[in-house]
C-alpha cells in the first residue's frame, strides 16, 4: 500500500476496505503466542507473573497461604490433583479481577494487549510451583 496525503491507498488506487481491527490484532497475537521457554518456565508471560508473585513480599506470603488452603481443599476432596486446579483457578480469577479497566466488555487497544498476554499465562504451572514449596 502506498501512503498519499496521510491516507492509505492500495497500489491500484482504491481505498482499503474497512476491517475488524480486533480480529486482525488477535490473528497477529496468535503468531506471537508461539512463545519459547523463558528462564525455565513455559513462556515469558508465565515467568513474569511467577517472578512477581515470588519477589513481592505481600504476594509471596498471600499465595503461600492460598497454596496451603488449596492443599487442605484437596485433602477434603480426597483428590490430590484438586490442589493444583483450585490454586490455578484462584490465581486466574484474582489476577484477572485485579487488572484495571479490563472488564469483559472492554475493547481498547491496551485491553486487547493485556488480555492477550493474560491468555498466555500458564496458571497451572505457577500453581504447581507454589505447591512444591
Amino acid at each position: 500500500m502506498a501512503k498519499t496525503k496521510g491516507k492509505a491507498k492500495r497500489e491500484n488506487g482504491a481505498k482499503p476496505k474497512s476491517r475488524d481491527y480486533h480480529a486482525g490484532f488477535m490473528a497477529g497475537v496468535a503468531h506471537a503466542s508461539e512463545a519459547q521457554k523463558h528462564e525455565g518456565w513455559s513462556n515469558y508471560y508465565t515467568w513474569a507473573v511467577a517472578l512477581y508473585l515470588d519477589n513481592d513480599r505481600k504476594s509471596y506470603h498471600y499465595w503461600r497461604v492460598k497454596a496451603d488452603e488449596a492443599r487442605a481443599f484437596a485433602r477434603m476432596a480426597l483428590d490430590p490433583d484438586m490442589a493444583k486446579v483450585h490454586l490455578s483457578n484462584a490465581l486466574h480469577d484474582e489476577l484477572y479481577d485485579s487488572m484495571p479497566g479490563l472488564g469483559r466488555d472492554s475493547h481498547t487497544f491496551w485491553a486487547d494487549l493485556l488480555s492477550c498476554a493474560r491468555g498466555e499465562i500458564h496458571f497451572g504451572e505457577i500453581a504447581q510451583h507454589l505447591l512444591e514449596e
